[in-house]
């Protein structure tokens, strides 16, 4: 036991501070509600909380929308798949859809690129063939 006064260490039993004299105070019994280690019994027997059934929703109770970089590859490499999943997960799973969206977008911009360069080739193809049967 430490004194309250000058802090130094004295024994159980003493009823003054050897080093200042100052008496010391008994611990007094903790109450119920003053100890950090009190536990209630019946609130520790208590069922688990669960939430009320119309609190949850199904979004939450069974589906994980993490997004993911697997359906942004799908989408790209078959575009309507893309198209599908976003429409069908615009309200369900925002951030799967959200990568449905962008592999469908980019799958749609890579095609019209190809479809550009394959246009520009073919009329320069054209062109040189042209230039020789003349």
């Amino acid at each position: 036991m430490n004194c309250s006064k000058c802090g130094g260490p004295n024994e159980r039993s003493a009823k003054y501070c050897i080093h200042c004299g100052t008496p010391l105070r008994k611990k007094e019994p903790i109450t119920q509600g003053e100890s950090p280690h009190y536990y209630d019994k019946e609130k520790m027997h208590a069922p688990p909380f669960q939430p009320k059934v119309e609190e949850m929703s199904i979004s939450e109770e069974t589906v994980e929308d993490k997004g993911g970089c697997w359906i942004a590859v799908v989408s790209f490499l078959f575009p309507i798949v893309g198209l599908i999943l976003w429409i069908i997960w615009s309200t369900q799973r925002p951030r799967s859809a959200e990568a449905a969206r962008n592999g469908f977008i980019a799958s749609v911009i890579a095609l019209l690129l190809l479809f550009i360069l394959l246009g520009v080739s073919i009329f320069l193809f054209a062109a040189d063939l042209f230039r020789m049967t003349m």
